[in-house]
Parts: C-alpha cells; sequence; structure tokens
C-alpha cells in the first residue's frame, strides 16, 4: 500500500512538471508572473502609496519650533490646516541628483537633510511628526555672530593660481539681515606671502572701481611680500622681486587698472625688473617679429593663443593675438615701461558687505568652520508632515 502511494504521488509530480513545462512553451514566462504576482521577478512588489527613493511627492507641512511656536507653514490656514501650497520634494539622499526631466521644472531636493532622510516609508495621505532634528541637520549647528571667526581666501584673490590667494583669518563685529562688518585678525601670523591680483573692497557701492581693486601685479613675484605696518584700518605691504629677469616661462598679458590701456605684457626672454626702496619699474623690449604661444584652461576647455610682435617703439610694443581654433586676431599696444610703489595698503576692516554678497563670497568657508548664516541656525526643529500626492518617479529610467 505504501508503494502504491509513493507511485501515485510520483505521477502527479510528473503530471505537474508535464503541465509545467506545457504552459511555459505555450504562454512565456508571464504564466508564473500570473501565478505568483508577488514575485515582481525576484523583486519587492511596488507599494504606489509608500514614498521611496526617487519619487516626487507634494507634502503639506508646518514647522515648529521644540517650544511649539510655529516657524513656517504650506498651509495658508495653519490652525485649520487648509489652502495654502504644498511642497514639492524629489526624494533623494544625493544632493547633486535631479528629478527626471519631465519633473525637474517643479520638484527640489532643496530641503534639509533631517527632513528628506525621513520622508522613504512615509504613507500617502497619512500624517507624521518628524523631529525635533538637531540643527547640524537642518539650518547649522551654529549660527554667525559678533565675535566669530573664519577662515577665507575670497577677498584677496590669486586668479592665476588659487593656491597663492591670500588666506585671511576674519572676525564678525557687525551683523544684521542685511549687513556685515569683519575685520582682518592674527595678521602677525604671516611671514612672506604672494599678493593677490585682485581686493575687495567697497562692495555696497554699484561703482566696479570701488568694488573691486586691482593693484600693481607684485603677484608676479611669489612669496615676496611682508607685512611692513598695520593701523586700525590698513596693513601695508612691501614688496621686494626675486626674480629680475626671466620672470615668467610664458608669455603673460597683466591689468592692472579698468581702462583699456592699463593692460602690460611681460615676456619670457625680453623683460626685466628692477627697483630701489620705494618703487619697482619692468621694462619689456621683445624683438619685432618675436613670436610666443601661450596655452592655458577655460571652463575645461583648453584655449591656445599665439602672440607676434608687430611693431616695438621707444614707449610702446604693439602685439598681434590670434585664437589658434579661430584665426581671429585683435592688436594690443601696451607700454614698454612700467613703474609703481613697492609699497601697498591692504584693508583691514570690511564694512557694511550686503548679506546677498556675505552669502555667495563666504557661504561655504562660514559653513566648513560650523557656522550658518540662516536665521534658523542653532534651532531644532519639528515638522508635522502630511504626504497629499506621490509620483512613483523612482520607476522611471533617468
Amino acid at each position: 500500500m505504501q508503494n502504491e502511494k509513493i507511485a501515485i504521488i510520483a505521477l502527479i509530480i510528473i503530471v505537474a512538471g508535464a503541465l509545467s513545462v506545457f504552459l511555459v512553451v505555450s504562454s512565456g514566462e508571464d504564466f508564473f508572473d500570473s501565478l505568483f504576482p508577488s514575485s515582481n521577478n525576484g523583486q519587492e512588489p511596488i507599494n504606489e502609496n509608500m514614498v521611496e527613493i526617487g519619487d516626487c511627492i507634494d507634502i503639506q507641512y508646518i514647522g515648529r519650533f521644540e517650544n511649539n511656536t510655529v516657524f513656517d507653514s504650506s498651509y495658508a490656514n495653519v490652525d485649520d490646516k487648509t489652502d495654502g501650497t504644498p511642497l514639492k520634494i524629489f526624494v533623494t539622499l544625493n544632493k547633486t541628483e535631479l528629478a527626471p526631466i519631465d519633473y525637474r521644472s517643479n520638484y527640489s531636493s532643496g530641503i534639509i537633510d533631517g527632513l528628506m532622510e525621513e520622508l522613504p516609508g512615509l504613507e500617502l495621505g497619512e500624517t507624521y511628526t518628524i523631529g525635533p532634528i538637531d540643527p547640524a541637520k537642518a539650518y547649522g549647528a551654529k549660527k554667525l555672530e559678533v565675535g566669530s571667526t573664519f577662515n577665507t581666501a575670497t577677498f584677496a584673490i590669486n586668479t592665476l593660481d588659487q593656491t597663492l590667494s591670500l588666506n585671511q583669518t576674519l572676525e564678525v563685529t557687525k551683523i544684521t539681515d542685511i549687513l556685515m562688518d569683519l575685520v582682518w585678525i592674527n595678521i602677525d601670523q604671516l611671514n612672506v606671502f604672494t599678493m593677490p591680483q585682485i581686493i575687495l573692497g567697497n562692495l555696497s557701492s554699484s561703482v566696479q572701481e570701488e568694488m573691486i581693486n586691482i593693484p600693481p601685479p607684485y603677484f608676479i613675484w611669489e612669496n615676496a611680500s611682508q607685512i611692513e605696518a598695520i593701523n586700525e584700518n590698513n596693513v601695508t605691504v612691501k614688496t621686494t622681486p626675486n626674480k629680475l629677469s626671466n620672470i615668467f616661462d610664458n608669455i603673460e598679458q597683466i591689468q592692472y587698472g579698468f581702462g583699456t590701456n592699463d593692460i602690460y605684457m611681460i615676456f619670457p626672454d625680453a623683460t626685466t625688473a628692477t627697483y630701489d626702496d620705494t618703487t619697482i619699474t619692468l621694462v619689456s623690449d621683445p624683438t619685432q617679429n618675436a613670436e610666443y604661444q601661450y596655452v592655458y584652461e577655460y571652463y575645461g576647455q583648453q584655449i591656445i593663443m599665439n602672440y607676434k610682435v608687430e611693431e616695438v617703439t621707444n614707449d610702446t610694443i604693439n602685439v598681434s593675438a590670434t585664437y589658434a581654433d579661430t584665426n581671429e586676431s585683435q592688436y594690443i599696444e601696451v607700454n614698454k615701461t612700467l613703474s609703481f610703489d613697492r609699497s601697498y595698503d591692504l584693508k583691514k576692516t570690511y564694512n557694511d558687505i550686503p548679506m546677498v554678497y556675505a552669502e555667495s563670497l563666504i557661504g561655504m568657508d562660514i559653513e566648513r568652520e560650523g557656522y550658518s548664516l540662516h536665521e534658523l541656525a542653532g534651532e531644532a526643529l519639528i515638522f508635522e508632515v502630511y504626504v497629499e500626492n506621490i509620483i512613483k518617479t523612482s520607476q522611471i529610467d533617468n
């Protein structure tokens, strides 16, 4: 009897196996999907009502401090939680990732980390309380205030080599919603350094020459400048040339003012420097018809310039500059001699800096030091979130 049972079971297995082969051949692999719809080809089933990384979602929210005071909301009427415009979020833990192109103009990842990290797993039509969110994952652990200090190389810049920009330690002496004052401190820690090409001036001005200062070309001598004197508003620097010939390996065009005539050219084999106690003098005297090539990178593209000395007079040099890619030429007339003072006053104080400039110029430097310019910096935050809509863009190939 036992053998008969085994034989029957074996027969069932054989028949079932043959039937399955027949169904697969006649119906394709979709047959198994219809038998086992939850398998989803070995993947977890898609939950249309749950937020996943890569989705675009609409949420209504109320933001509160820990004392329950409301600081922000998407609702027009917070008490009734009605009207208003939902926040449209592309859910991602990678801030550089963009929403699929059809949703990119409306959905952004620009929210605080502490809120973004809690969105995956939320369900459509549900309300959640998220937080308190640590200030470091909200708008910054520490708010920039009077007495805060940070390092930056954005006020005194070397455009040819950023590593030679003047790294200053600045202290906040005044800060409001619209303006900031800074003072340069720890100046005595500088030994020799390279003077910058561009120095920021009065950023509250609308006049370019007042906002940006272009000092004489001290920067062509690396690590050749020293502090000479310090007073309440200025730091006087004196430069001693450490190269008198063969100053550059390539031809260089020097801008030392804002006018079209404020250009000087340094030739690798035909420019010499002299100096006395008060003055530095550069003299260029290239050979007529001499040719030079200059190669440089500009926004990831290599640009090749060909220079030719067209004419040399007692006072000026006429040079043609040709773009190698286009053969388009322009002519530059420069003076043969350039003289300037060895001493120069750098600003010690930066007053009335508009906050809009502060954010763009030194925002990253401030964040690196653990500070934030945001008004909610230092605050732990709580969000009440209602998931109003989910678009399953996580299932779209970008």
